[in-house]
């Protein structure tokens, strides 16, 4: 957390944003994307990634910006641009709700973080009268027990998951923010998980796809993957069927028939 509120505080600073001339993407701990498993990423020169703004503040993006997700979701999220409900999970200081409402997108829109002066600074750059569809609250991924259940049709996780990843401890506490992730997504939900790990790894298929299925309930997945050249993953993971409160029973004994992947090349 001392990491976070630390490089936030520099973020927020307006005498000193963040560098672009760093060739890797930094993720918590300090340590950086290329001491994951998956892919080595370099930070792209794209204007698109790295530095965003709102309202001519800096923002730290994460990864990819809404322009650069925009060409793999435009057919997964046709169907929630008039009133969908977008959850941003470990959101940090971020232009993509302000990218999603210039684009169209009119549903409510949240966005959680667990470093207060995030949220301050979200509340800031959002204001209420100029964005009323855009909501910022203080929240612990691992701890989502406010969210209604199948209250969101977007769900977005852009380097959340590879923060955790980097430190140990918080890597085995995972499972309980992909279990809020199944609890809170709607039926027809999409999951949009933006990471350097690849799927063939481990901890995809007996942390993240597992973990979804046991909270999923009576559920089928679809993940299409896509590999960026120079870039991280990014998982579209769609979920159809009856959401339940509880693991599924069906989904454990038959993964394989629960939980598909496609994987494509760009």
């Amino acid at each position: 957390r001392q990491y976070w509120e630390d490089r936030y505080a520099q973020v927020i600073a307006p005498a000193s944003p963040p560098s672009r001339a760093t060739n890797k993407q930094p993720v918590a701990g300090g340590t950086t994307a290329q001491s994951l498993p998956g892919k080595r990423c370099q930070r792209s020169t794209s204007p698109a990634l790295g530095l965003g703004t709102v309202g001519g503040d800096h923002t730290d993006e994460w990864y990819y910006s809404w322009a650069d997700l925009k060409p793999l979701l435009e057919v997964p999220l046709k169907d929630k641009r008039a009133d969908g409900c977008v959850l941003d999970v470990g959101c940090g200081i971020s232009c993509l709700f302000k990218d999603l409402v210039d684009d169209g997108f009119d549903g409510q829109m949240l966005g959680i973080d667990y470093v207060p002066q995030v949220v301050k600074e979200l509340r800031r750059l959002y204001p209420s009268k100029q964005y009323p569809q855009c909501t910022f609250t203080e929240m612990d991924a691992f701890d989502m027990a406010t969210i209604k259940p199948s209250s969101f049709d977007v769900v977005f996780d852009k380097a959340t998951t590879d923060g955790l990843m980097s430190n140990a401890k918080m890597a085995a506490k995972t499972v309980k923010m992909y279990a809020n992730v199944a609890r809170v997504l709607k039926p027809d939900g999409v999951y949009v998980l933006v990471t350097v790990m690849d799927p063939d790894h481990a901890y995809f298929s007996e942390y993240i796809a597992q973990t979804l299925l046991q909270y999923g309930g009576p559920s089928k997945w679809n993940c299409d993957v896509h590999s960026v050249e120079g870039g991280p993953n990014v998982y579209v993971i769609r979920r159809y069927g009856r959401p339940s409160l509880r693991g599924s029973t069906l989904a454990q004994t038959h993964p394989e028939e629960q939980f598909t992947v496609n994987l494509f090349s760009h």
